[in-house]
């Protein structure tokens, strides 16, 4: 089977690329900048952007099924091209916040965004599978300058509990949906196999770097000042507001996964193990 990954250079394409590759599928990886893509050599590299609506229909040839990256813009000059030119099915990342367990979701950036992306899959007609995953492991980088710089950090509610998800599982969960028509057309929750709070996720990665890592809490207001030039207000919010509730009631944990793939989850310890080099 040929396979098409669209934002292949990012982490989780990266992870489905190579699984893929071991399984000696052929693979069409698509992204912005194919000389800087560092990809496997039995991959072929085509340049395209999914929101810019002028995308080669002959990229799709042979491809029944393909993955989608939730690009911000309008992706359904896009997916019409691939109908055209015989796509039928869709693997799309998407977020927990679709499936609205709590009221926290329905007005979220992340419920907006992420069902924006399902409905445009939808109206053009493609059969949608939907991975609607929590949080991601790699988010915890976002932490490195300061682990860096002052062996801290900072946080405004410490004891909010995630079960963070580690996006090599993200992956495996898509290219086992490629070997497996009788599961499309579905939505799959994923989420880590444990959750735990950010200060036991500070303590573990700490062991992992063999020093002791600092935890201090700051105010709502302390953060969103120190990251306001990175995040909209939208998103901000919502992130605030979903570390506030998980203090009280940790993550749920999803079983996508396994019922993809039949096994558990990697844990954080593992997370943390394949990592721990971009936080010395």
């Amino acid at each position: 089977m040929k396979y098409l990954i669209t934002g292949a250079t990012g982490s989780i394409g990266r992870q489905i690329v190579k699984q893929l590759v071991e399984q000696k599928a052929e693979v069409i990886a698509m992204c912005r900048v194919p000389e800087k893509s560092n990809l496997p050599k039995e991959v072929r590299v085509v340049k395209g952007d999914l929101t810019e609506g002028n995308i080669d229909k002959r990229i799709f040839e042979g491809v029944e099924t393909l993955f989608l990256f939730p690009a911000d813009g309008d992706i359904r000059p896009f997916l019409r091209t691939a109908k055209e030119a015989g796509v039928q099915h869709v693997v799309a990342l998407s977020s927990l916040a679709v499936s609205a367990h709590f009221q926290r979701d329905l007005d979220s950036y992340s419920n907006k965004y992420h069902l924006a992306v399902e409905n445009a899959v939808r109206e053009v007609g493609l059969k949608l599978t939907a991975l609607r995953s929590g949080t991601f492991g790699n988010n915890l980088l976002a932490w490195s300058p300061t682990i860096k710089m002052t062996k801290s950090v900072f946080l405004p509610f410490p004891d909010s509990a995630q079960a963070l998800i580690h996006e090599a599982d993200i992956a495996e969960c898509v290219v086992a949906l490629f070997a497996q028509p009788a599961k499309w057309g579905k939505e799959y929750e994923l989420s880590g196999p444990k959750a735990l709070t950010q200060r036991e996720q500070v303590e573990k990665l700490g062991k992992a770097l063999g020093v002791s890592l600092n935890c201090h809490r700051v105010t709502p207001e302390q953060f969103t000042s120190s990251v306001s030039q990175f995040m909209s207000d939208d998103i901000i919010k919502m992130i605030l507001t979903y570390w506030e509730e998980t203090t009280l009631q940790p993550d749920t944990i999803r079983t996508g996964y396994t019922e993809l793939t039949g096994k558990t989850g990697r844990s954080f310890e593992q997370w943390v193990e394949d990592h721990v080099g971009q936080f010395r």
